[in-house]
């Protein structure tokens, strides 16, 4: 909304600065928000896998609902900050050093640990598994621990390298701001223009990692499957309609 509005060739100087400031606090508290609810998400399998029985007792509706909203808060506190009197050069290193920094390091930890755990599980449940009969209800239970093994860590693997792709260039243009200044208009351009395409990709990993946690569940691959193919049979049908309609006009 921000780059559609300043298109316009009538707006003021103050709409321009209302605009940009606006549309700056907006992207850092949603940014933050998904980040911590990543952050949080991965703390949460991994207490599931080291914890199994006590999951339910401990991850409850109502504290995910209560951390979710504890989230909201402090993104919004923190993106008030610079406007509640807070040095702006304070401001953005603290948002670079703990959010774009810190949390990212300690979500590629928690992406290792949930693998390493989970391999550590698997490793558990094996000598209670007789695995001698292919068709035994044991070894069925072994196949299906080791799918979800995989799964688990393709899934690691693909938010990993999301978060490197998109998030790393964010990170190195925001301390290239912070410690590098432009000697000329030039490369004040330039570094512009390239904080702009930055950003633009880091918008690409919101819109990424919603499928890729969702593809975890059965579910939600099905009603994807589903929704393709439902697509497919429809167009087909069409395209057997039209034909169909041509054959008879002529």
């Amino acid at each position: 909304f921000f780059f559609f509005k300043a298109s316009f060739e009538n707006i003021t100087d103050v709409e321009y600065n209302v605009l940009l400031k606006a549309g700056t606090v907006l992207s850092g508290i949603t940014m933050n928000v998904s980040f911590l609810i990543v952050l949080f998400l991965s703390w949460a399998q991994l207490f599931a896998i080291i914890f199994p029985h006590k999951q339910k007792q401990v991850i409850t509706r109502v504290r995910a609902t209560v951390t979710v909203i504890l989230v909201w808060i402090y993104s919004l506190v923190f993106s008030f900050l610079n406007i509640m009197g807070v040095p702006k050069d304070v401001y953005l290193k603290l948002d670079v050093y703990m959010h774009l920094t810190a949390v990212q390091i300690i979500i590629i930890l928690s992406y290792i640990a949930l693998c390493v755990a989970y391999k550590r599980h698997l490793n558990k449940l094996i000598p209670f598994l007789d695995i001698t009969k292919p068709t035994s209800h044991a070894s069925r239970a072994l196949e299906h621990h080791r799918r979800t093994q995989r799964q688990l860590i393709v899934v690691n693997i693909m938010l990993t390298a999301c978060l490197i792709i998109f998030v790393l260039p964010v990170t190195v243009a925001w301390y290239v701001t912070l410690y590098w200044h432009p000697s000329s208009y030039s490369d004040y351009l330039k570094s512009t223009i390239a904080s702009i395409i930055v950003d633009t990709t880091l918008y690409m990993k919101f819109l990424i990692d919603p499928f890729i946690y969702g593809w975890r569940l059965p579910k939600f691959r099905r009603a994807v499957i589903a929704v393709l193919q439902g697509r497919r049979t429809s167009n087909s049908i069409s395209l057997a309609m039209f034909s169909k309609t041509l054959n008879h006009g002529n």
